[in-house]
């Protein structure tokens, strides 16, 4: 499994939008020090149809040194936590990267039949209307 590096990132705007190589590269580094700018800060970062960065707040606590198993003091800090879209979700269970004229953040959504509401396939209305549709 690779790791996909800000290279990596800059690389794909500059072939999706034709900039050049330097500009893309100075845009994801824009929005990577926007982000990290806005966590620390307290804030959180939404990308939508990708999921959600938050910090938390971790409290003190007691530890243990798993060498020796003498108690060991965890100071209070702050962390990041990452929850995924339910996109995001459906498209990891299955098992299909983005192609075609979809994006992350929706796109036309014809593969996986995202409309006004969300995802169609578990909204009430479209259950109710499959179901109508096999009595008939």
């Amino acid at each position: 499994m690779a790791t996909v590096t800000r290279a990596d990132l800059a690389n794909a705007v500059h072939r999706e939008t034709g900039l050049p190589r330097r500009a893309a590269a100075a845009r994801v580094d824009m929005a990577v020090v926007g982000c990290a700018e806005r966590l620390s800060a307290g804030g959180a970062v939404t990308i939508s149809g990708f999921g959600s960065f938050r910090v938390r707040h971790k409290r003190a606590r007691e530890g243990r040194n798993p060498k020796t198993g003498e108690p060991a003091p965890i100071p209070a800090r702050r962390v990041v936590t990452f929850r995924p879209s339910h996109v995001l979700k459906m498209r990891i269970a299955e098992g299909r990267a983005d192609t075609g004229n979809e994006t992350w953040a929706g796109g036309s959504g014809a593969a996986i039949g995202i409309g006004y509401r969300g995802i169609d396939s578990f909204s009430r209305r479209s259950r109710k209307r499959n179901r109508d549709d096999r009595i008939r």
